[in-house]
């Protein structure tokens, strides 16, 4: 079996993947959500997803913390007993959204905490289970 070192390694790797991937994909889908909301008279591409882009960039940045203290750790742990799936990922990663949202004051932020968290949980689970078959893959082929 290999050392907790190793897979804290592989999933902090992923977690700065699913950091950018998802909170880009997270900052398209609320630039898409801004301009369906919009009525089509009023309809502005360009800055719906300016918005959207300005948004990603702020949770990527606010999300480096916790993702590395907090999410890429546990994420590890559960790799090491096998237990990682899409589901556990999204769990960890939604905590900090669902936290937030029982706070009265953060109430207005707990949405989009959550939902950027979740897209970067199911991001990063992607390039972890990608890295983690194309290992075995090189495994099965020296063996």
């Amino acid at each position: 079996m290999k050392p907790f070192r190793a897979y804290l390694g592989d999933s902090l790797l992923a977690a700065v993947a699913g950091l950018l991937a998802g909170s880009l994909i997270g900052g398209l889908g609320l630039g898409v959500h801004a301009l369906i909301r919009e009525s089509p008279e009023s309809r502005d591409v360009l800055a719906d997803m300016q918005v959207g882009l300005i948004f990603s960039l702020i949770a990527a940045l606010l999300g480096i913390l916790p993702a590395f203290l907090y999410v890429a750790p546990i994420h590890a742990l559960l790799s090491r007993r096998g237990i990682s799936s899409y589901a556990s990922t999204v769990a960890i990663s939604a905590a900090p959204g669902a936290i937030l949202s029982i706070a009265p004051s953060r109430s207005d932020i707990s949405f989009l905490v959550l939902y950027f968290g979740v897209c970067m949980g199911l991001a990063g689970q992607w390039f972890a289970n990608r890295r983690r078959r194309a290992q075995e893959q090189t495994d099965e082929s020296i063996t």
